[in-house]
């Protein structure tokens, strides 16, 4: 599929007709945007920025927690450059100074089989602790890398 201007673009979007495979990459698109100084990629990263420290600082407060983890995963965020989770970090430890700010500790199929297990009746840490000690980085390997931690960033 050829898109030939930026009003088709916002077209195939708008109506839902973008390929799959579009859709995938337009995060790193304006990601990258964002770092060559594009004032609207900047806006939208800042919006970004602040729905995930908005939501992440409410389930945070919950836990009663003085600095519990932010985990943060999926597809867009795997093509956030360091800027990003550096900026994202700084924003979460204003409200949790000693909160790690970093992506799951496993992919997203074992935190399924955790919640499997965790509606099953297992105890979840147990659960966890178990697989975490049998997991093996790179089987099965994700599609993308993972971002760094920013523990300490």
């Amino acid at each position: 599929l050829e898109i030939a201007d930026e009003k088709q673009f916002a077209e195939l979007a708008f109506r839902q007709r973008l390929p799959t495979a579009a859709r995938l990459t337009l995060s790193g698109v304006i990601f990258q945007a964002w770092e060559d100084g594009d004032p609207t990629a900047a806006g939208l990263v800042r919006r970004a920025l602040d729905d995930y420290v908005v939501t992440a600082t409410t389930m945070m407060a919950l836990t009663r927690h003085p600095a519990p983890d932010a985990v943060f995963g999926g597809g867009v965020l795997r093509r956030a450059p360091d800027r990003f989770w550096r900026e994202l970090s700084a924003l979460i430890r204003r409200a949790f100074p000693g909160a790690a700010v970093k992506p799951p500790d496993l992919p997203p199929e074992y935190g399924a089989a955790l919640m499997a297990a965790h509606a099953d009746g297992r105890d979840p840490r147990e659960f966890f602790k178990a697989v975490q000690e049998q997991y093996r980085p790179g089987w099965p390997t994700p599609a993308e890398p993972s971002p760094p931690s920013c523990q300490g960033a």
